[in-house]
C-alpha cells in the first residue's frame, strides 16, 4: 500500500472511531492536531505529512 493510501486509511479509521464520542459528532479544528499526531505515530511519518495528505484529499 502506498504511503498516501495508508495515511488516508488510518485517518479514516481514526475519524470513524472518534466521531461517535464528540459533541455534535463532528471533528473540529481543535481535534485535528491530536488526530494527525495519532495517525503519524501509527504510520511512522511526520505529522506534517499527515496534514498535507488529509488536506489534499479532503480539501
Amino acid at each position: 500500500m502506498l504511503d498516501t493510501d495508508r495515511i488516508l486509511s488510518v485517518y479514516a479509521e481514526r475519524v470513524a472511531a472518534t466521531v461517535p464520542h464528540l459533541p455534535g459528532g463532528e471533528i473540529t479544528r481543535e481535534d485535528l492536531p491530536g488526530l494527525y499526531k495519532r495517525v503519524a505515530r501509527t504510520c511512522g511519518v511526520k505529522v506534517e505529512r499527515v496534514r498535507e495528505m488529509v488536506e489534499v484529499a479532503h480539501g
